[in-house]
């Protein structure tokens, strides 16, 4: 029976956040937790769950969680970050009582498809082949899609019996739509011009060159775009119509989510896609790429990562009815709510954690 689970991760970001949050929520009062992750890393906070700082030196980390597990008695790890700290978890687990659960959330079977250098290519299919060990040997393997948990039963033969998908949990309570001409108000947005958005990082991976031309073909548009820059010609050469941001707070990022009149997302590589169901949450449709885990989104507009076909899809919602987009609107945050809220997912996380 598990009563020690111990998560870790190597950084930090918002999303591991919030999974630490919910996992505080849906295991039990008697189930004991702990996080760690290395000191230059610690940003995180918790309500119950005791926070380890250690070395941010690889071997050393490892050696550390691998102690700390021991002499804590800790029944299980889990990793709330790359892949490859998979490996650090099999190290640390090796030849004693310790289990350990990968959680994968990012897509490692497309990534050769949607990088430009052959020597990445290359050392993603290397990545990818070394993975069977940690998978191997781990209790069990959670995708967050069910393409991808298709992919990993085919790719992953001998292991498919550990194989499982669990949807990401996402919160209708926090993501709640707001009024969008107020919102645009607020926000100092025009309201006499459409408003498409996209959230996320600014890389080719996520079809940064995409949004470029889209921008560029439709000047009577404002293409929103918010996240960090790793896509010089976005930064240097922006459209007149191109609005840069930097990644906002969580208040104020729900109401971009709500002023907009589409959240695009032409993204060439994807394990799940949050920002397009927290759009859809706050009521704004979304326009997803038709791509291994993006394209089984319930009631997205679907294209393919390319321009022409994400002209087409935006032309057609456009020419919608305001009766058609309004419906659309609903049923969009009806289906995520549905798929993800934490009330139809605690025990389904719960279980694959603790069984």
């Amino acid at each position: 029976m598990i009563r020690k689970i111990c998560f870790f991760s190597t950084s930090f970001a918002i999303h591991k956040q919030v999974r630490l949050g919910y996992a505080e929520k849906f295991l039990p009062e008697d189930v004991e937790i702990f996080m760690l992750t290395p000191k230059s890393q610690n940003k995180y906070q918790a309500k119950r769950t005791k926070i380890i700082e250690l070395n941010n030196n690889k071997i050393s980390f490892t050696l550390a969680l691998r102690n700390f597990c021991s002499k804590n008695k800790v029944d299980l790890i889990v990793n709330l970050g790359s892949p490859n700290e998979s490996f650090a978890m099999m190290l640390s687990t090796l030849f004693s009582r310790t289990n350990y659960i990968i959680h994968f959330c990012s897509n490692i079977f497309d990534v050769p498809y949607g990088v430009n250098s052959k020597l990445e290519k290359f050392k993603s299919f290397i990545g990818r082949f070394f993975l069977s060990f940690p998978i191997y040997f781990a209790r069990k393997v959670i995708f967050t899609s069910e393409d991808l948990e298709e992919m990993g039963k085919i790719k992953f033969r001998n292991s498919k019996s550990k194989i499982n998908f669990v949807p990401l949990i996402i919160d209708e309570k926090l993501f709640v739509p707001q009024d969008k001409i107020k919102m645009k108000k607020e926000l100092g947005l025009p309201l006499d011009k459409p408003i498409i958005l996209y959230v996320g990082r600014i890389s080719y991976l996520k079809g940064s060159d995409i949004l470029f031309e889209l921008a560029q073909q439709n000047k009577d548009k404002i293409f929103l775009v918010i996240g960090e820059i790793f896509d010089e010609i976005i930064g240097k050469n922006p459209s007149d119509n191109l609005i840069l941001a930097k990644q906002q707070k969580m208040n104020l990022l729900i109401k971009y989510y709500s002023a907009a009149d589409l959240f695009i997302f032409p993204s060439r590589i994807e394990a799940y896609g949050l920002s397009p169901r927290e759009a859809m949450l706050c009521e704004t449709p979304s326009l997803v790429s038709d791509i291994t885990a993006l394209g089984l989104t319930e009631y997205a507009l679907k294209s393919k990562p390319e321009i022409l076909d994400m002209q087409k899809q935006i032309d057609i919602f456009f020419s919608m009815s305001q009766k058609e987009r309004n419906k659309l609107r609903k049923i969009s945050r009806e289906s995520v709510v549905k798929t993800n809220s934490f009330e139809n997912l605690k025990d389904k996380w719960e279980s694959i954690l603790l069984d």
